[in-house]
């Protein structure tokens, strides 16, 4: 899938201002990053919207969660603790940034 696909798909999961919140590009080594500012978002909000991006793309990818730290870390905890997919490999946060989660997605 390509970049430009996945942001259609994400145009259809993410309603309100978070289509304008996230970015679809590819890293240095060509891997396919999906990054999404979920600030604002509920727990539950944001847990479909990243199983909705998981089931989007049955490629090889990462999703760049950025969550937050300062205000709160019920996103943090949800995506470390709670969220199970059979398709993600590795979740690590961000070393010079609390408030982000790197989530890698392996092809299905």
């Amino acid at each position: 899938m390509s970049c430009e696909q996945m942001e259609l798909k994400l145009g259809k999961l993410l309603c309100g201002g978070y289509f304008w919140k996230s970015r679809v590009y590819l890293n240095n080594k060509q891997v396919m990053v999906v990054r999404i500012d979920m600030h604002g978002m509920n727990r539950d909000e944001a847990y479909r919207t990243i199983t909705g991006i998981l089931n989007a793309n049955k490629g090889k990818f990462i999703i760049d969660v950025i969550h937050g730290y300062n205000h709160g870390t019920v996103l943090k905890n949800m995506i470390q603790n709670d969220l199970r997919h059979r398709r993600i490999t590795k979740k690590e946060n961000c070393f010079y940034n609390q408030g982000e989660t790197m989530i890698e997605v392996c092809a299905a």
